[in-house]
């Protein structure tokens, strides 16, 4: 998506993916090629991102903001325009609504999105209907693809970008896989391979912006959250960094004694 500043998305919190194996939305571009993606377009323009920051994270100076995420992310506000999402749905052939359905699991939080999008949404015609499924069931079923759309967190528990895209957005990984949304980008999986057998760190890089920025273009999933994570420590405990990722480095601590 052309409007969106560069999105490195290495590591994701919470995916609002949809089904594009079969689209209910479908938009013709100036080319006649048709983009079974365009929902998520729609979507992106009307959906007020600020209402989905219960960190707070929004309201902090960037250098105070402890994630991954490109600090771009938090600025995306200016990009909503109601007005250009019902101009995409009456391109799209939805003038007079669209009904869609978004698949949820029972946690709180993603329930509050899924209510607070389905209201969001409806403001441009789009009647959102909310399933909440219980953990196993709501697993099975997005994995069948019998969603239109879906919320779902995902952990990149050892930093590697390669762990955080390859289950997500390679073609092979339908389905249970990892890959709910059923993305199938052929440039996508060979760029996924290059970088599985790339060795020279900088090259590896290159390679996964390339993807970030083809994944922001063909919006398989719309980003919505990162999760803000609390760390403490006594006063006698020094260089302790969570990183990026949330995970302590235990090796350069040290331990100051008390007066």
């Amino acid at each position: 998506m052309k409007y969106l500043k560069y999105l490195p998305l290495a590591i994701i919190s919470l995916v609002l993916g949809a089904c594009t194996s079969d689209a209910n939305v479908e938009v013709s571009d100036e080319n006649g090629e048709t983009n079974t993606s365009g929902g998520d377009f729609i979507a992106a323009y009307a959906s007020d991102t600020s209402s989905l920051d219960p960190a707070g994270q929004n309201d902090l100076p960037s250098d105070q903001r402890r994630d991954v995420l490109y600090e771009g992310l938090f600025d995306l506000d200016e990009n909503l325009n109601p007005k250009r999402a019902k101009e995409l749905m009456k391109e799209a052939g939805y003038e007079d609504g669209l009904d869609l359905k978004i698949m949820t699991n029972d946690v709180p939080e993603r329930i509050d999105i899924a209510i607070l999008l389905q209201e969001q949404l409806k403001d441009i015609g789009i009647n959102l209907s909310v399933e909440q499924l219980e953990w196993g069931t709501y697993l099975e079923a997005i994995s069948n693809g019998e969603h239109d759309l879906f919320i779902l967190g995902w952990p990149n528990s050892v930093g590697d970008p390669d762990q955080g895209l390859w289950p997500l957005f390679h073609s092979s990984m339908k389905g249970s896989g990892g890959n709910r949304a059923f993305f199938d980008n052929e440039e996508v999986d060979a760029l996924l391979e290059e970088g599985r057998q790339e060795s020279n760190e900088e090259k590896r890089a290159e390679i996964y912006q390339e993807i970030d920025k083809i994944l922001v273009e063909e919006q398989p999933s719309i980003f919505i959250r990162q999760a803000a994570s609390a760390h403490a420590s006594r006063a006698e405990v020094g260089n302790l960094d969570p990183g990026h990722l949330g995970k302590p480095d235990f090796r350069t601590v040290t331990l100051e004694e008390q007066q």
